[in-house]
């Protein structure tokens, strides 16, 4: 019910896709797919493990990983 590739057309900025491989609410295919569409910068992490509500319980280092990614791509984001 959420049209996220509608969303990101008309965003060009860094995009940090983390896939939970247990997820049971959004199916890790569904990430896939989104990740696969965008064009603009991206980055993805999987983690075959997670499940949708402990995704995001991650070790610091996955965590300065997307501080990383994000801070390496920030002047691709268009400023209004």
């Amino acid at each position: 019910p959420f049209p996220s590739a509608a969303y990101l057309r008309g965003y060009h900025g860094p995009v940090a896709v983390w896939l939970a491989g247990a997820d049971t609410v959004v199916p890790r295919e569904f990430g896939k797919e989104l990740f696969s569409g965008y064009t603009g910068p991206k980055q993805l992490w999987e983690y075959p493990e997670a499940g949708h509500n402990t995704l995001t319980d991650r070790r610091q280092v996955d965590w300065e990983q997307v501080i990383d990614f994000w801070l390496r791509h920030r002047t691709a984001v268009p400023r209004p």
